[in-house]
């Protein structure tokens, strides 16, 4: 009996001080580099607040949601109004070289939408854009 608890004792003493291996492969640095990504974005999501930007945007951002994802690059006068309600929405806004003033008001309601719109024109200058549904994408392409 006292054998026992010995061998008892000295096996969990033993596996206490073994330590993991490291296993690193092409991936780990990009793993990381999503976690540190996501936990920065975290910190500075925009929830209910207006952003002003130096050329005079007016984006307003809400949010109610978890995992809920916003990108806006303008380089003009815009006004944005986006509403995200629902769980891991993504939008993304992207203009470089128009110098059009818009008013882009979007509403995602559901979990897992996507909207992706690239470019503006004159027929997108005041596009109001309502997505009520889930796992949907619309992808605009202004050119």
């Amino acid at each position: 009996m006292k054998k026992t608890i010995y061998i008892l004792v000295f096996t969990i003493l033993s596996l206490s001080t073994v330590k993991a291996q490291n296993i690193i492969d092409t991936n780990t640095g990009l793993i990381e580099n999503y976690f540190i990504q996501q936990q920065q974005f975290d910190l500075t999501q925009f929830s209910n607040k207006a952003i002003q930007t130096e050329n005079l945007s007016d984006i307003i951002i809400n949010q109610l949601g978890d995992s809920n994802n916003a990108i806006i690059s303008v380089n003009q006068e815009n006004k944005q109004l986006l509403t995200q309600q629902g769980n891991n929405n993504n939008f993304e806004y992207y203009t470089y070289y128009n110098n059009i003033e818009s008013t882009i008001t979007t509403t995602q309601n559901g979990d897992y939408n996507d909207i992706q719109i690239y470019g503006q024109n004159n027929l997108s200058k005041n596009m109001i854009i309502n997505q009520q549904a889930s796992n949907q994408t619309i992808i605009v392409l202004n050119y």
